[in-house]
């Protein structure tokens, strides 16, 4: 049998989750760290809107697979650790809040900081209940009275963030921070030792400030630019 047949007819045997079986994922979160932290690299290399992470140390890894046999439900998570997870430095469980199918969903499953692993979703509202748990303390902050449009002009904005080019530098992702669209630059412009030099800020909000009048949605945000130390400077997209 071919790997690629034999992978799907495992996957038969244990169908994805769903919101009721969340409260035992993060039992199995808990054993490895006391908060899931928001983890703005794998969110952005996998093109989605918010991902947190549980990361397994590495003088953890080896009760991994004793603690998720401990939950019946959790043959999928024990599945795909057993049959992708091979580098065990890398390895979390993860939570993720996107924005699919036109409406916005809340998956969970394991990573190994490159690929997700997919164990359970359900679809995420205002009326959506999660259950009671201090590991989600860092996730309730962030969506404490949830507002669906609000999160998806941000998803929208930091989507189209990606194709900001204010010259030549070095540029990050856009990241999203406090309810902030945040795009950061090393080597922009000029500077000397006692910081950026007088005229440039104004240049380059000018800048800013062309791109953004040219998005859809550039009526909704407020701009700011804020020179930091070393050369770096934070372009800032804020919802009014």
């Amino acid at each position: 049998m071919e790997l690629a047949t034999w992978l799907k007819k495992e996957n038969e045997n244990f169908p994805i989750l769903g919101l009721d079986s969340f409260n035992t994922f993060l039992k199995v979160c808990s054993e490895f760290a006391e908060w899931a932290l928001d983890d703005i690299g794998l969110a952005n290399r996998s093109n989605s809107y918010k991902i947190w992470t549980c990361k397994i140390k590495a003088d953890k890894i080896k009760d991994v697979k004793n603690i998720i046999e401990r939950y019946s439900s959790m043959k999928l998570l024990l599945h795909y650790y057993n049959i992708n997870i091979v580098e065990n430095n890398n390895i979390a469980l993860y939570i993720k809040l996107d924005w699919e199918e036109n409406k916005w969903v809340i998956s969970y499953g394991i990573t190994n900081n490159k690929k997700l692993f997919k164990i359970g979703e359900f679809d995420f509202n205002i009326s959506t209940k999660l259950p009671e748990h201090k590991i989600l303390k860092y996730i309730n902050d962030e969506i404490d009275d949830f507002n669906p449009r609000e999160h998806l002009m941000l998803f929208r904005i930091k989507q189209d963030a990606f194709l900001f080019d204010p010259g030549y530098c070095q540029i990050t992702d856009p990241q999203i921070i406090d309810k902030e669209i945040i795009i950061s630059t090393y080597n922009l412009g000029q500077w000397t030792d006692q910081g950026i030099v007088n005229g440039e800020t104004e240049k380059y909000l000018d800048i800013f400030k062309d791109w953004v009048k040219n998005q859809k949605w550039w009526a909704q945000v407020h701009l700011i630019i804020r020179p930091r130390k070393n050369k770096w400077m934070d372009f800032i997209l804020k919802l009014k």
